[in-house]
């Protein structure tokens, strides 16, 4: 079983470690794909290309095992259109305060583009596994605070390419959105960034940090639990 974690600007893989862990403890062989957070030579163009064959490499390996694709912030880009581009029988997309388009304070549409605007709204391919068909399991969560302007009067979350803007272009239905209370974009993070990144974006109390980060980890355990192997 294959794992596929995609960070976001303000993310390592030790952001992500928790999520990781969960995953790994469930059987699967997880890949963590960091970012070029570089001003100067950030592409996610360039991202996108090394990511799409370092994907294919991965399924060649073991076209046979379950796979699933976890994205947080603007590395939910990467997952969505991968898992709808990439992969044929995708069997879970996980997006926790997913994001689209340029980075914060960002204009660069050519460097940055926004990937979900032409994807189809079939990339829910079902997945055949003993002679049954099962539709891919999804879910988007989404920071309560992740809107609020941040650093520069900029929010880390984009309104117009969002958690929204994920639920509408990937045909999200009510039951698969849930909202972390009085949390900041950073807050689900198993680490934060380092100064002066972890100012960027609004963060909520120490405690709605703590409940956003056990609550982000409990749904991705039921995503995980639900997805029929």
């Amino acid at each position: 079983m294959l794992a596929f974690f995609f960070c976001g600007a303000l993310c390592s893989a030790g952001s992500l470690s928790e999520f990781t862990e969960v995953a790994e403890r469930a059987g699967y062989t997880t890949q963590v794909f960091e970012l070029d957070t570089n001003p100067f030579t950030a592409n996610h163009e360039r991202d996108l290309t090394q990511y799409r064959e370092a994907i294919a490499a991965a399924i060649s390996e073991a076209p046979e095992a379950a796979r699933i694709y976890f994205g947080y912030s603007a590395g939910s880009k990467f997952a969505a259109r991968l898992a709808s581009e990439v992969d044929t029988a995708v069997d879970g997309l996980f997006l926790l305060d997913p994001v689209d388009g340029p980075p914060p304070l960002q204009k660069d549409f050519v460097r940055f583009p926004v990937f979900l605007e032409n994807i189809s709204p079939s990339w829910r391919l079902l997945r055949t596994q003993e002679s049954k068909t099962h539709p891919s399991v999804f879910k988007i969560l989404n920071s309560e605070l992740g809107e609020r302007a941040g650093f520069g009067g900029v929010p880390c979350v984009s309104a117009n390419y969002g958690p929204r803007w994920f639920a509408q272009r990937m045909g999200a239905q009510a039951n698969e959105t849930f909202e972390l209370k009085s949390a900041g974009h950073l807050d689900p993070l198993s680490r934060q960034p380092r100064f002066p990144g972890n100012l960027a974006c609004p963060a909520g109390s120490k405690d709605a940090a703590t409940k956003a980060r056990k609550n982000a980890l409990d749904q991705f355990s039921e995503f995980l639990a639900s997805i029929y192997l």
